[in-house]
C-alpha cells in the first residue's frame, strides 16, 4: 500500500490530501518523506563542505607558492645587486689615482648606496609578502564563513520543511475523522501515528544538527590549519630574504674593507 502511494506522493499538499483518505499509509509516507529530507540535506551539507575544503586548500597553495616565489626572486635580486656593486668597487684603482681620498670616498659611497638599496629592497619585499599573506588569509576566512552560512541557511530551510511536514501529519492524525474507515485504515491509532511522525521529525532534526556541527568544525579546523600554514610560509620567506640581505651586506662590507686597506 505504501509503495503504491509513494509512486504518486511527492509534496506536502499531496500528503495532506492523503491524510483525508488513509491515515496509516499517510503516516508511513510522512516518515519516508522525512527520511528523504534528511538524506538530501546530509548529501547537500557534504557537497558544500567538500567545495569549501577544495577552495580553502587551493587558495592556501596559491598563496604559499606566491609568497615563496616572491621571496626567491627578491633573494636573487639582492645577491645580484651585491655582486654588481662588488665588481664596480673592485675595478676602482684607488692607489693609481691622483686623488686617493676622492676615490676612497667614491668606493665608500658605492658601498653605502648599495647597502641602502639592498636593505630597502629586502624590507619592501617583506612588506609585500606580509600584505599578500594578509589578503590571502582574509579571503580564505571569508570563503569559509560563506560556506558555513550556506550550510546553516540550507539546514534551517530543511528543518523548517521537516517541522511543517511533522506539523501537518500531527494535525491530520489528531483530527477527529467522522467518516467510516476500513479495518486496515484504523489499525493504527491516531496518537501512535502522530507520535511516530513527531519522533521521526525530531530524529531528523537531531541528525541535521550533528552533521552541521561536524561540517562547521571541520571547515574551521581546516581554515585554522591553512592560516597557520600561510604564516609559516611567510616566516620562511622572510628568513630567506633576510639571509640574502645579510649575505649581500656582508659581501659589500668585505670588499670595502679589502679595497680600503
Amino acid at each position: 500500500m505504501v509503495s503504491e502511494y509513494l509512486n504518486h506522493i511527492r509534496t506536502m499538499p499531496e500528503l495532506d490530501q492523503l491524510f483525508e483518505k488513509d491515515r496509516q499509509a499517510a503516516a508511513q509516507i510522512a516518515e519516508v518523506l522525512l527520511n528523504q529530507q534528511s538524506t538530501t540535506a546530509i548529501h547537500t551539507i557534504s557537497e558544500i563542505h567538500q567545495i569549501a575544503n577544495v577552495r580553502i586548500e587551493s587558495d592556501s597553495s596559491v598563496a604559499s607558492a606566491r609568497i615563496m616565489a616572491n621571496a626567491e626572486v627578491c633573494s636573487v635580486e639582492l645577491l645580484s645587486t651585491a655582486e654588481i656593486a662588488m665588481l664596480d668597487i673592485q675595478k676602482q684603482d684607488i692607489t693609481a689615482s691622483q686623488s686617493v681620498e676622492i676615490m676612497s670616498s667614491m668606493v665608500r659611497e658605492i658601498g653605502h648606496q648599495t647597502q641602502k638599496s639592498v636593505s630597502k629592497k629586502a624590507q619592501a619585499a617583506i612588506d609585500s609578502i606580509q600584505e599578500t599573506a594578509k589578503e590571502s588569509m582574509k579571503l580564505i576566512s571569508q570563503n569559509a564563513k560563506i560556506s558555513i552560512k550556506q550550510i546553516e541557511r540550507y539546514v534551517a530551510e530543511t528543518d523548517l520543511r521537516v517541522k511543517e511536514c511533522a506539523g501537518v501529519a500531527r494535525d491530520k492524525l489528531e483530527k477527529e475523522q467522522m467518516q467510516s474507515r476500513t479495518t486496515e485504515q484504523t489499525s493504527i491509532s491516531a496518537d501512535t501515528a502522530a507520535t511516530k511522525v513527531l519522533n521521526k521529525a525530531a530524529e531528523v532534526s537531531y541528525i541535521l544538527v550533528k552533521k552541521v556541527e561536524e561540517a562547521i568544525n571541520a571547515i574551521n579546523t581546516l581554515t585554522d590549519e591553512t592560516l597557520t600554514g600561510i604564516k609559516t610560509s611567510v616566516l620562511a620567506a622572510e628568513n630567506l630574504i633576510l639571509q640574502a640581505r645579510d649575505g649581500s651586506l656582508s659581501k659589500i662590507q668585505d670588499i670595502l674593507a679589502i679595497k680600503q686597506n
